[in-house]
């Protein structure tokens, strides 16, 4: 409710008319409409363009880059222990690729290498004093969610918060130190080949950061993440219960910063740093907006105006000049539905000498209903032509004023066709007569419909003008 409420307060507020666009085109209004097209386009802010809502990802730069470095600890402040009681602090460093699919959601590649360490074991094997562990690589893809896109405070915004987590596969080989100074590294001795490099195993980790704009290109992140490890030999000593199965997870976490990337094309702006509520109320305060109401509210007035002339007609036969083929048609002369009068040996045919005009004597007000009693339909059509809704809606009337008065619908049809079609025909006819006059609010209880067929012809059947006249309803 308050986004539609800032809509109509932004574009209605626009005191600025059709003659301000005209101002802008120079007073050319077939220019008025390319104007606004230009007005459109993207726009240049500085050296960035500004990017539209519902615009699409294509607007913005969605492939970044980073190079890290920190620390990497065999230790995680969440808690929980690994075999050595004292842990070091060592190198780690690494390079990331990211790709956004949104102002939120991103899935992120890293790749991490360095060395950890640790001394004084928690068991009882005295002979060992530490150890020393190469990461060869951590080989991860992540989910990533930042926090900050979305701000109500400001505008512009330098400062995001992000969380991330993941899945990947690490390749180490741990190094132990004895008391009598001799050392045994699973370096180049994996495997029952004896040749493998590294052991490799699956790890799941978990991690938030904040980062820091530099300009749209450049960004600085520090982050933590946490990696619980699917094996218990990161630190060299292989700890198992009776049954064979790990006793614990090895654990590591890696503390660091990095300078992030943006890639893509120079003017366009990086989604990292575009805030979607800035963007939304940018577009609103938008004057082209004010401007393309004022054109719409045009192109309104014009409708309504040309809606109005469709409605005229000049001479009363019930079809718009719009669609009358025949206009200037006598009054009283029945007519077809294209408002042409319809012809018997070259002599118009009018009501009053097809059926006689017959009187409902109103007892009560002495005054007699005349009605105009004859609506004719095209061929093998039911349908009500626009011609007789004026003349239905004056019997509507009489008929909504005199609830005491009741009239029948008889329908009739022409004599093509065989007899039983013909006379479902009339009935149809009937039936789309006394369905006008029930939606104009006459009570059906006043209505009463007969289907007559091809029988009770008002005109010879063996000339099409006599046929057209045989194709009615007669109400009286």
């Amino acid at each position: 409710m308050f986004c539609f409420c800032l809509v109509l307060s932004l574009a209605f507020g626009q005191n600025k008319k059709y003659k301000t666009v005209q101002h802008l085109t120079g007073g050319n209004k077939a220019t008025v409409t390319d104007t606004v097209k230009k007005a459109r386009h993207v726009k240049k802010n500085g050296s960035l363009t500004t990017p539209k809502i519902f615009g699409g990802l294509q607007q913005f730069r969605t492939w970044t880059i980073g190079l890290n470095a920190g620390i990497l600890s065999g230790s995680v402040v969440t808690g929980g222990t690994n075999d050595f009681r004292n842990v070091a602090i060592d190198a780690g460093y690494g390079f990331s690729v990211r790709k956004q699919f949104g102002h939120i959601f991103g899935l992120q590649f890293d790749v991490l290498s360095g060395h950890m360490s640790g001394s004084a074991p928690r068991g009882n094997d005295v002979a060992i004093t530490s150890y020393r562990t190469e990461l060869g690589y951590s080989a991860t893809t992540s989910a990533v969610v930042n926090l900050g896109t979305i701000n109500y405070m400001s505008r512009k915004q330098s400062v995001s918060f992000f969380v991330l987590g993941g899945e990947g596969f690490l390749a180490f080989a741990p190094t132990v130190y004895y008391a009598d100074g001799t050392s045994y590294s699973t370096k180049y001795f994996n495997g029952a080949s004896k040749n493998k490099v590294y052991i490799h195993e699956f790890t799941t980790f978990a991690g938030v950061g904040v980062k820091f704009k530099v300009n749209d290109r450049m960004a600085v992140n520090m982050g933590y993440t946490e990696n619980i490890i699917d094996d218990d030999f990161l630190d060299g000593i292989h700890n198992r219960e009776t049954n064979g199965r790990d006793y614990q997870k090895d654990k590591f976490s890696y503390g660091y910063g990095s300078l992030e990337f943006s890639i893509g094309k120079s003017l366009e702006p990086n989604i990292d740093w575009v805030n979607p509520v800035s963007l939304m109320y940018n577009e609103l305060e938008d004057h082209t907006i004010g401007n393309e109401l004022t054109l719409l509210r045009l192109r309104i007035s014009t409708i309504e105006s040309a809606i109005t002339e469709l409605k005229k007609d000049a001479d009363e036969d019930g079809v718009p000049d719009y669609f009358d083929k025949c206009p200037n048609t006598p009054k009283g002369v029945i007519i077809d539905g294209a408002g042409c009068p319809v012809k018997v040996d070259s002599v118009f045919i009018t009501r009053d000498s097809v059926i006689r005009e017959i009187l409902i004597k109103d007892t009560t007000a002495g005054t007699e209903m005349v009605y105009n009693k004859t609506i004719l339909f095209n061929y093998n059509s039911a349908e009500v032509m626009p011609a007789y809704y004026k003349e239905l809606d004056k019997i509507a009337a009489e008929l909504k004023v005199r609830l005491n008065k009741n009239v029948v619908l008889s329908g009739f049809s022409s004599s093509e066709g065989t007899s039983n079609h013909n006379l479902y025909l009339s009935l149809q006819r009937a039936l789309a007569v006394k369905t006008y006059l029930l939606k104009a609010g006459v009570d059906q209880k006043q209505l009463t419909i007969k289907a007559m067929g091809e029988t009770k012809a008002v005109a010879n059947n063996a000339s099409e003008e006599g046929r057209t006249l045989n194709r009615r309803v007669q109400i009286y």
